[in-house]
C-alpha cells in the first residue's frame, strides 16, 4: 500500500468517525462541567474565547460530541498553552535544572 492510498484510507476512517460523533446527542453544559471537572464558569470564559463551542437549545447551553473531540484535539495540540501566571509561576521558578 502506498502513501497515498493510505492516506485516503485514514480520510474516510475519520470523516466516519466524526459522522459518529455528530449523530450523539448534545451534553449539557451542566453535565459536561461535572464529568471534565472543570467549573461553569471556566467553561464560560472557555466560550468567550472561542476555545469551545456551545449551542442554544430552548435557551440552555449544550455541547456536541463532535465539538468536545475539537476541543480536545486543539488542548492536545497545545493551542490553548500559555506560561504560567501569578502563584503557579513562583513556585516554578525553582524547579528549573
Amino acid at each position: 500500500m502506498d502513501i497515498e492510498n493510505f492516506l485516503a484510507e485514514l480520510k474516510v476512517i475519520c470523516e466516519e468517525f466524526k459522522a459518529t460523533l455528530d449523530n450523539e446527542p448534545p451534553i449539557s453544559v451542566s453535565l459536561f462541567s461535572e464529568k471534565s471537572g472543570l467549573s461553569e464558569v471556566t467553561l464560560w470564559r472557555y466560550r468567550q474565547k472561542g476555545w469551545i463551542k456551545t449551542h442554544n437549545i430552548a435557551g440552555r447551553q449544550y455541547i456536541s460530541r463532535a465539538d468536545v473531540a475539537e476541543f480536545n484535539r486543539r488542548m492536545k495540540a497545545g493551542e490553548f498553552a500559555s506560561e504560567p501566571k501569578g502563584c503557579a509561576a513562583k513556585s516554578t521558578e525553582g524547579s528549573q535544572g
